[in-house]
């Protein structure tokens, strides 16, 4: 277990997706350094993060952890409930893929909003040029 929590950081240059209840999805971060894993350490009770799950991929609300008890591959939602279980380190890196996940739509902008002080730049600039 040591060993792969001080060499997970290498899947990052061979992975784009993982699969996850026979579904490929995207790897949208990276797998953390051993000294990102030891920072984590320090935070992960503020994250309700059990002590015996060390994260090593995700942003904190999303996680990958490695269950210090079992050596079970858990993944984490930002509610800390359990969305898929790997038996081991083995299974886990079995489950990885090359394949890059294609957006099936293409992304939109459903709001924006502009600052106070830009809105009033943006209608002055529309004054002079209308």
């Amino acid at each position: 277990m040591r060993e792969f929590l001080e060499t997970v950081e290498n899947l990052n240059s061979q992975y784009a997706s993982i699969e996850i209840d026979g579904e490929l999805d995207s790897l949208s971060h990276n797998f953390w350094s051993a000294a990102e894993i030891e920072n984590g350490k320090n935070v992960q009770a503020d994250w309700d993060v059990p002590a015996h799950l060390i994260p090593f991929y995700g942003d904190w609300h999303d996680l990958f952890c490695l269950d210090s008890d079992s050596g079970k591959i858990v993944s984490l939602n930002d509610e800390r409930e359990i969305i898929y279980v790997w038996s081991c380190i083995k299974d886990f890196i079995a489950s990885l893929s090359t394949t890059e996940v294609e957006l099936t739509k293409k992304p939109e902008i459903v709001s924006f909003s502009l600052s106070p002080d830009l809105l009033e730049k943006a209608n002055e600039f529309k004054k002079k040029n209308t």
